[in-house]
Formats: C-alpha cells, structure tokens, sequence
C-alpha cells in the first residue's frame, strides 16, 4: 500500500507499506482514504473514498418510561429532501420492533414512501461496534443528531459501515429512509 498525508496521489516513488496501514501522525478531525486500484478493466478507473471523522456522541441523560421498539412516521410525497418530512403530514404512524419488513409497493403515482425512525440505543458495555445497511439502498442514520450512515454516499457500491465506540449507556438514534422497493 502506498499513501500520503497531504492529500496528493501516491505514486510508484511514494513508500510501500503492508496492510494494513499505521499512521502515527495525529489527525485532529478527520482523515481522508483515497484508494486508487492499479487494476482498470475496459480502461474504467474504481476509485473508493472515505473520511474517517472523529465525532463526540453523548449519551441520554434521563431514560425514564423507554419502552422497546423504534418509533416509525411514514410519509408518502414528492418531497425527495429528507430535512423537510416534518412539516409535512404523515401518512400513518407507530412502533414496531426489529426484525420486521417495512416495505411498500410503489404507488400508482409516483410519491417517495419515505419512513423516519427513532428511538433508542441501549448500550450495557463500552466497546466498539459496528452498523451497517443494505447494498443498494443506505438509510440515513443520526446518533445523538451526528449523521453515521450517510444514504447519499457509496450508492451502488458496498453497504455503509460506521465503526463506533460507544460507552455504556442510552444513545439517541434518528434514521430515514425509502421504502419504495428497498
């Protein structure tokens, strides 16, 4: 593997290092992965990118009357922007408990079923853990409202991966997503 930390292409004159790779530099915030494949079949370049961002995910001060499940709001519209669902009137609404399909059949015309989840995380031991989606369609996820899944990156490509350290304790979790055929 050969990298840099400034930003610029490796090349065949940067260092090669086995994987997988220590970086002993301090990254204040966020680290930016870049990987140029050498193999380019029908002369199509793959190139797959990643931030690794550190983000400070409180935990729920008071817990009281949690009952299980996610809470779940559908909203069927043309509305594709996923910040604007709350000032729109929910088609249905209520709590069910995974595993459980949410899928609904495209409508005769054609409307986003979009589904907005909440609820909570219950975290009995620090450690770290691991989300992860479906390959084609990604949710939008939020912990504590700090985006961990984003359904707008990858799309097509590889599920979604949040690698998180959590502490031991409540999270509150947010997610959106389509449930046309996904």
């Amino acid at each position: 593997v050969r990298y840099s930390l400034d930003g610029s292409i490796p090349d065949s004159t940067d260092r090669s290092v086995p994987f997988p790779v220590k970086i002993d530099k301090p990254v204040a915030d966020s680290a930016r992965i870049v990987a140029y494949p050498p193999w380019q079949p029908a002369h199509h370049r793959v190139v797959q990118k990643e931030t690794i961002k550190h983000v400070n995910l409180n935990t729920v001060d008071s817990v009281a009357n949690l009952q299980a499940g996610l809470n779940y709001t559908l909203y069927k519209t043309k509305e594709a922007n996923y910040k604007k669902l709350d000032t729109l009137p929910a088609a249905a609404s209520g709590v069910f408990a995974f595993p459980q399909a949410f899928k609904l059949p495209p409508p005769a015309e054609y409307v986003f079923n979009w589904v907005k989840v909440n609820g909570f995380l219950k975290i009995d031991k620090e450690d770290d853990y691991m989300l992860t989606t479906g390959f084609e369609e990604s949710p939008l996820i939020l912990i504590d409202n700090a985006i961990v899944i984003n359904r707008d990156k990858n799309t097509d490509v590889e599920p979604q991966k949040a690698l998180l350290h959590l502490k031991k304790g409540y999270y509150a979790i947010k997610g959106y997503y389509i449930a046309n055929d996904a």
